[in-house]
């Protein structure tokens, strides 16, 4: 059975991203959203400590193992309490063209794109990789559709941010969402910047001219966290569950909510969404290789290094865990008519990672 938990930090929250803190050269590190394997992580400890089994009872390594194991977490996604709607990450295949206002770019409207139809671009042949026959470049069709010259000229990006739950259903349809339906960062979270000062791990007082800047982040009231878990029916067994998230033992208030209702993938050529970072098994690569036949366009926004710290190894002492590289939320992959798209992509889906949602291409012949 699944069960929704929705998150609400009750101070600031510290989730470290790939940056190092080090003492006494100003950086700053801490103010990312919770990558998925953190909120499993709390997840997890939450489970193992209702079930008994982080205070001698049940605690043997067959028992923990076997409670690990059959829990799975989706997430995290922002979650808008006045919807009481996720917000969805941007798609890469949709992009927002700029309008200049009072010298500052301001997102005029939004273009979908998609594979171009033809294959037949001068020189594409050659450059296209042999393991994926049927990858085309993602096309501003809706300019060719349109035959709007001025917007085959205009300058456009792709959008960085959250999309609303009416957006994402506009998407999911092959539609555009519009600029109204898109959410930017400033609205959902801010940074909070604190100086701190080492500490002398011989005397365990605070160490002579080293300071370091950690950087926290502070959600807005209207907007908390939201994961799906299965394996876990009686998380939550009373009304909330406090647990820590993420660096300095921060606490979050969990309450049990309905499951969102996720919308059917209409009929039309399938396109993959990353809700959550996507690992895929080399450094660089933009597609899964189970995709490469299938695959007709993608659009990747980059990637991420992925670590952690693995506490069953070195004898229970522990030892990182290897860095991998995550495609960042919000790529998208076109997939061939009449391929069925995967419920989930990459490794580690039971830490979350690899969360697909599913809509169908821009079709450029709509009225």
């Amino acid at each position: 059975m699944t069960i929704a938990l929705l998150l609400d930090p009750v101070d600031v929250l510290f989730c470290r991203d790939g940056r190092p803190i080090v003492p006494g050269e100003g950086s700053a590190a801490g103010a990312s959203l919770p990558l998925p394997q953190v909120l499993t992580g709390a997840i997890r400890t939450a489970l193992l400590k209702q079930r008994g089994a982080l205070n001698g009872i049940n605690a043997t390594p067959e028992a923990l193992a076997r409670i690990l194991a059959e829990v799975a977490v989706r997430g995290p996604l922002i979650f808008d309490h006045k919807t009481q709607r996720p917000l969805i990450p941007c798609p890469a295949d949709l992009v927002g063209v700029d309008k200049a206002k009072h010298g500052a770019a301001s997102v005029e409207r939004f273009l979908r794109l998609a594979p171009l139809i033809s294959s037949d671009l001068p020189g594409w042949s050659e450059c296209r990789p042999k393991q994926t026959p049927c990858l085309r470049p993602l096309w501003n069709l809706e300019a060719t559709r349109t035959r709007d010259q001025t917007a085959r000229l205009r300058a456009w990006h792709t959008q960085p941010g959250w999309l609303t739950w009416s957006g994402f259903l506009a998407w999911v349809a092959g539609g555009t969402p519009a600029p109204t339906d898109h959410v930017p960062a400033k609205e959902i979270f801010d940074s909070e910047s604190r100086t701190q000062v080492g500490m002398d791990t011989g005397t365990n007082i605070a160490a002579e001219s080293v300071l370091f800047t950690t950087r926290y982040l502070r959600m807005q009231p209207r907007f908390g966290l939201y994961a799906e878990i299965d394996g876990a029916d009686d998380l939550v067994a009373s009304s909330v569950l406090a647990l820590t998230l993420g660096g300095d033992r921060r606490l979050c208030v969990g309450r049990k909510t309905t499951p969102v209702s996720w919308p059917t993938r209409p009929p039309g050529p399938a396109v993959c969404l990353a809700l959550t970072p996507t690992i895929l098994p080399e450094r660089g690569a933009t597609w899964p290789t189970e995709l490469s036949s299938h695959l007709a366009g993608c659009g990747v926004l980059g990637s991420d290094a992925i670590s952690g710290w693995d506490l069953a190894k070195n004898s229970g002492l522990g030892q990182p865990k290897p860095t991998r590289y995550a495609c960042r939320s919000g790529s998208v992959w076109h997939l061939t008519t009449g391929t069925t798209p995967p419920p989930r992509l990459g490794s580690d889906q039971a830490l979350g990672f690899g969360w697909l949602a599913h809509g169908t291409w821009f079709d450029p012949h709509a009225p």
